[in-house]
């Protein structure tokens, strides 16, 4: 139990010391124990000190619910979905609102604090395409409903799906209102990877990032550590006075990456189909973006007539990354277990409170440090490795050898 003048939190004593035999049937190491007890401590500590804790209102186009009348998650599906995510923000006190906007519904009513007054809202828009027409029409209907919460001066947090609409010369409504503030996302080309395999050259659509770059409180919360971004989308910025935007992740420039023009029907595929595909998507110069680097995600802020604070929008060029397909995913280390894609949550929870106004509470959580992570290596240093792999150790022999010969005369 933790007591302050002004609140208590509890932790559970299971949770801080789980028995031999649950450690044994989750398979992770006792080290692992060291920092689940952090994470716990510091989540409790958080929400003693979150008096004006945010909602997230997750607003998507789908007929599907998520959350239920409790707003817990409405069923197993939904539980796969963001099981994982409902319980993580729950326990910073930070709750989990629905508005099916596609399918017509009224936006929900949103929770106050104990005295009345509003607590801040993060609204996260999950984007959609026209893939038929009932999902054209609720896509329509989600577009406009981003559109004016965009217009009201509200925290965005938007996550963009490719769309088909710019191959056929058209704007992309879930995106085009963006454009007045420099920021124009090319949803028609997702970033595509390629790699070489026993098998031939395989390509995925998934890019895997471990960011480097500082500046700003988001980008400090997930430096060094793995982002993926699911079918990620590039992100032009321009100048706009009254604007700032500050790039949050970044895609390397490669010659096994670019943005695909030609994506439809290798979206259709199933990951295992794409593995063993003969004639996977290669680089067109004349329709692909081949010249990186891409710019896959961004924070925004503007300064709005009348208002204290700056309205603050994320734009993240991928879709679904913060489910917990990707937050939960998880590996073994040298025998501990760690997160797959620690950046993926990282980002969300320091975009939430970001978005909040409440800057001070964005810090990476205990478990993101229980495994020593390496950078990237760049491929200038790539290159110098292998020559010197290929060439150095030869050449090194050669004159250690020729150095013995000259001195045994």
């Amino acid at each position: 139990v933790i007591v302050s003048d002004s609140s208590v939190a509890a932790v559970r004593f299971d949770a801080l010391f789980p028995s031999t035999a649950a450690i044994e049937q989750t398979g992770a190491a006792a080290a692992d124990l060291l920092f689940t007890g952090e994470e716990l401590i510091a989540s409790a500590l958080a929400s003693m000190n979150a008096q004006n804790a945010p909602v997230v209102v997750i607003v998507h186009g789908q007929l599907m619910e998520l959350l239920n009348d409790k707003n817990e998650t409405a069923s197993p599906d939904a539980n796969l979905l963001i099981g994982g995510l409902a319980e993580r923000l729950s326990l910073r006190q930070i709750e989990l609102r629905e508005w099916r906007a596609g399918a017509g519904d009224e936006p929900p009513a949103l929770p106050l604090n104990e005295d009345g007054a509003d607590r801040p809202v993060v609204w996260a828009i999950i984007g959609m395409s026209p893939t038929s027409a009932d999902a054209a029409d609720r896509m329509g209907r989600l577009a406009g409903a981003a559109r004016a919460l965009f217009e009201q001066g509200e925290s965005l947090l938007i996550s963009v799906d490719p769309s088909t609409l710019p191959s056929v010369g058209e704007p992309d409504p879930m995106v085009d209102y963006l454009v007045e503030l420099g920021v124009r996302v090319d949803s028609g080309r997702p970033l595509m990877t390629q790699s070489s395999t026993p098998l031939g050259a395989v390509v995925t659509p998934g890019s895997l990032v471990i960011s480097d770059r500082s500046g700003s409180l988001i980008s400090e919360s997930i430096r060094s550590l793995p982002v993926l971004m699911p079918w990620a989308l590039p992100i032009s910025i321009d100048d706009v006075e009254g604007v700032s935007v500050s790039a949050l992740i970044e895609v390397e420039a490669s010659d096994d990456t670019w943005a695909e023009a030609e994506w439809l029907g290798f979206r259709t595929l199933s990951p295992t189909e794409r593995s063993m595909l003969r004639n996977p998507p290669t680089p067109d110069p004349g329709v692909d973006d081949v010249d990186g680097p891409w710019t896959v995600a961004t924070a925004i802020e503007r300064r709005l007539a009348g208002e204290v604070n700056p309205q603050r929008i994320v734009v993240v060029g991928a879709n679904g990354w913060f489910f917990d397909e990707f937050t939960q995913s998880s590996q073994a280390v040298d025998g501990r277990t760690t997160a797959s894609y620690p950046g993926n949550r990282e980002l969300l929870e320091a975009s939430i409170y970001w978005l909040a106004h409440q800057d001070e509470m964005i810090a990476p959580g205990a478990q993101t440090i229980a495994v020593a992570r390496i950078g990237p290596v760049s491929d200038a240093g790539l290159l110098a490795i292998r020559w010197g792999l290929i060439a150095g150790m030869p050449l090194l022999v050669l004159f250690i050898g020729a150095c013995v010969r000259l001195m045994r005369g």
